[in-house]
């Protein structure tokens, strides 16, 4: 239970910097939660998250988010213990159940490290996630220690992330994107 408390933490304070945010979850299962809101700018999210081994400041945590309007995925691996400068490069492997998945460089600042994938690459994500009972993150440069997450709960949880991303790309308009949020979303690119 420690760790969904530290998780909700890394939650609230990853999200874009401004006004306070304001998450709800959505639904939890297994280890994973889902959850809606709005980010600290006031721009609407969609997310699901996990957290990941480690504890106290070294407690990882795995995020997807959505924001409106946006053509991709955010995934972030957050640890407080990070402090990578603005443009940061990190080349990581991802494997689930110990197959590798993925190969791709996440852009760093501060603790979070970040990539995306594109709606038309969602389905493929979502159904490696929830096919698989693990996930295991390996840093390919700087001799970061991998951080194993469960996939349990995930199949019940991205569902409900589905749809929350479906609902709230229909309906609701975005608000502008603040400085900070532009600068983050170049440095992904």
């Amino acid at each position: 239970m420690r760790g969904l408390r530290v998780f909700a933490v890394l939650v609230a304070a990853c999200l874009p910097t401004g006004v306070s945010a304001q998450v709800t979850d959505l639904t939890r299962s297994g280890v994973w939660s889902a959850f809606m809101g709005h980010a600290q700018a006031g721009t609407r999210v969609c997310g699901a998250g996990a957290p990941g081994g480690g504890e106290g400041v070294d407690q990882a945590s795995f995020l997807i988010k959505h924001f409106p309007d946006n053509s991709y995925l955010n995934v972030q691996i957050i640890k407080l213990s990070w402090n990578f400068p603005a443009g940061t490069r990190i080349r990581y492997e991802l494997l689930i159940d110990g197959r590798r998945t993925y190969v791709g460089r996440s852009a760093g600042i501060g603790n979070v490290l970040e990539w995306v994938v594109t709606l038309e690459r969602a389905d493929e994500f979502v159904a490696n996630l929830t096919g698989g009972r693990a996930m295991e993150l390996r840093f390919l440069e700087r001799g970061e220690p991998p951080i194993a997450v469960s996939l349990s709960g995930t199949e019940a949880v991205l569902d409900v992330l589905a749809r929350c991303i479906s609902l709230h790309t229909r309906v609701f308009r975005p608000a502008a994107p603040d400085a900070e949020d532009i600068v983050t979303q170049h440095s992904l690119q």
